[in-house]
């Protein structure tokens, strides 16, 4: 087969209209990974500042900033529906997070055990949420 500018023009267009197909095709192999990202990022934000804002004496600028990265990822995560085992791992690993500091100084009621108990049935955890 020759090669024209006419064929390969078109070889071109082809290609390049498969690639929406392509893309979303690699989109859907990975459908929680936004939703997985925003809870590690809030996640990750509340453990750097559990564990280094006493230590280093954050200032409460330093401090409003990692907060407003927990509570933005936060949000960002819970408008992202679960599609996945890992979806609803995350979220549950995140929601776990907030629940956590509430039961610190008094036992939970049986709704809130409930919701315990649940979350660290999607978490894989045996133990503790």
């Amino acid at each position: 087969m020759t090669h024209t500018a006419h064929s390969t023009r078109r070889a071109l267009f082809v290609g390049a209209a498969a690639l929406p197909l392509a893309l979303s095709s690699v989109a859907l192999a990975a459908p929680d990974v936004e939703l997985v990202q925003a809870c590690d990022t809030a996640l990750n934000a509340w453990a750097e500042t559990d564990a280094q804002a006493m230590a280093e004496d954050w200032n409460d600028g330093r401090v409003g900033q990692n907060v407003d990265i927990v509570f933005n990822a936060t949000e960002r995560a819970a408008n992202l529906p679960a599609s996945t085992h890992a979806g609803l791992q995350a979220k549950a690993r995140l929601l776990a997070r907030h629940y956590a500091p509430d039961f610190e100084d008094q036992e939970p009621d049986h709704a809130e055990r409930l919701l315990l108990s649940l979350l660290r049935d999607l978490v894989g955890q045996g133990g503790r949420a």
